[in-house]
């Protein structure tokens, strides 16, 4: 989302990291906890809001490290740095007791006096995995059109009422459980890009109760 926090203690604790990352309005709320791992540290966070769409609480896009110490949230055109020697170095500065500290790719890396630190990135666990996922899209062929009118889903023999192109997640749901035939599902909403239409979503099923592979939702798509 080209939004960075501002710059973080490598000794900082699971608070500050927290509060640093909620500063940034594509995150919502976080949990962080902090571990000592050999002369360092592991923060895990846990995404436990949604992520700037309807009600998702799925999988969120990875963080990254910046290279760029003035990509602050409240001023994401600086994203690109605006410093003309060189930017990387003195945001990886103090990660070592070296002077050559440099941010390359994923990681940052010093060297200097035999000393090496790093800023690494992992995602140890996808959201809902082992559920089964479906999704569903609305879009239009026509570059930059305006999406409008209703569809109905069905499931293993049974079909919702008509449902607006722009249905909340929460209300689709509600129709989708409503069928008597999917069990407990969860359901996320995301702007979908797809042809730079208006009015374009993709909505996110989670099958949290029936288990396994289940059979696809089928759409008629008749009066989009």
């Amino acid at each position: 989302h080209d939004q960075a926090t501002e710059q973080i203690s490598v000794s900082a604790t699971a608070n500050e990291v927290k509060v640093e990352l909620e500063k940034l309005p594509s995150i919502g709320t976080v949990s962080v906890s902090r571990t000592e791992v050999a002369n360092g540290f592991t923060w895990a966070i846990t995404f436990e809001s949604n992520s700037g769409h309807d009600s998702w609480l799925g999988d969120v896009g990875p963080l990254s490290i910046s290279t760029n110490k003035h990509a602050y949230a409240w001023d994401s055109a600086n994203f690109i740095s605006a410093d003309a020697a060189d930017p990387k170095s003195s945001l990886a500065t103090g990660l070592t007791t070296g002077n050559n500290a440099l941010l390359q790719g994923g990681s940052a890396a010093g060297t200097g006096n035999s000393a090496t630190g790093y800023v690494q990135l992992a995602v140890p666990v996808q959201a809902f995995d082992g559920h089964e996922q479906q999704k569903i899209t609305t879009s239009c062929s026509t570059d930059s059109a305006t999406v409008g009118g209703t569809f109905t889903l069905s499931f293993e023999g049974a079909t919702t009422n008509p449902l607006s192109n722009t249905i909340s997640a929460a209300d689709l749901e509600t129709q989708l459980e409503a069928l008597g035939t999917t069990g407990d599902v969860r359901v996320g909403r995301m702007y979908d890009n797809t042809n730079n239409n208006v009015y374009s979503y993709s909505w996110y099923v989670v099958f949290l109760e029936k288990l396994g592979n289940q059979p696809m939702i089928t759409a008629d798509k008749t009066s989009i």
